[in-house]
């Protein structure tokens, strides 16, 4: 992947019951990763606003239908 990061990602779907599991790998950087502190908080900020889209998408996706 290219843009705003640069890196590799991975997403594979897994038929589990009913429903599907959502696995995701990624290992992305800023094009010029910022030193220290402030590149891993960087980096922290852009999983958890994945991780709120993914799970956004999962809610509508699943609609009323939850597996347990």
């Amino acid at each position: 992947m290219t843009g705003a990061l640069t890196g590799s990602m991975e997403i594979w779907l897994e038929p589990v019951g009913p429903g599907t599991v959502v696995h995701w790998f990624l290992r992305a950087d800023p094009p010029a990763a910022k030193p220290g502190r402030r590149g891993l908080r960087e980096r922290e900020q852009r999983v958890r606003r994945w991780k709120t889209h993914r799970f956004a998408l999962k809610d509508r996706v699943e609609g009323a239908e939850r597996v347990t």
